[in-house]
């Protein structure tokens, strides 16, 4: 029985300890979040940009422009194009097609007809009754000699400065097909080279 006694004087006790405690002692206050002002939002009203404005009205009263006006304007481009003169371009003179002295010296048949210029070495301008004959010559692989007459009539004059071995290039119509005969000369000028074997002597006979 003490024993009992005793434990329910224990229990009693604590119990009389809290409801004193909680009498004395006052609850914690609740912890605050710190105080943050909050924006208002803006409501000062919308004030439109006058050049927005400006833009704006000339685009709606700008008057649009009818199918009609552009068919018209279309139609008085047309005439004046029609109108205007038509100016030719200027056709450069005929000057004979640029052809390969290994090539035509080994297919000549193949140019019968034709207008040539070829690049070639003189080596003698004799004197014929309306002109000059000139004897040309060309170096081909294997160091094969090839060579061509051709005659002029008054494209030369009386006297001509032709150098043996000089390198000229030659314009001529080639009306046969043939290195040796048939073929009339158009135009000849020196390109400044010359031969290994040149010796600057004329080649007039």
């Amino acid at each position: 029985m003490r024993f009992l006694n005793t434990l329910l004087l224990f229990v009693a006790g604590v119990v009389l300890g809290f409801m004193i405690k909680e009498r004395l002692v006052p609850a914690a206050a609740p912890v605050q979040a710190p105080y943050r002002p909050v924006q208002a939002e803006s409501t000062a009203p919308y004030v439109p940009d006058p050049a927005d404005d400006g833009l704006a009205e000339s685009e709606l009263t700008k008057p649009a422009t009818s199918s009609e006006e552009t068919r018209e304007a279309g139609a008085e481009d047309r005439d004046s194009a029609e109108e205007a003169p038509v100016i030719e371009p200027y056709a450069p003179a005929k000057t004979g097609s640029v052809a390969s002295p290994d090539d035509f010296f080994s297919s000549p048949g193949a140019y019968e007809g034709k207008e040539l210029v070829l690049q070639l070495q003189m080596i003698t301008a004799k004197k014929t009754g309306n002109g000059w004959r000139l004897n040309l010559v060309h170096t081909g692989p294997g160091k094969k000699v090839d060579y061509l007459y051709v005659d002029d009539s008054g494209e030369l004059g009386d006297k001509p400065d032709l150098r043996i071995g000089y390198s000229y290039r030659v314009r001529f119509l080639c009306s046969a097909g043939d290195p040796a005969s048939g073929n009339k000369l158009l135009a000849i000028e020196p390109t400044g080279g010359k031969a290994d074997w040149a010796t600057g002597l004329s080649a007039v006979e």
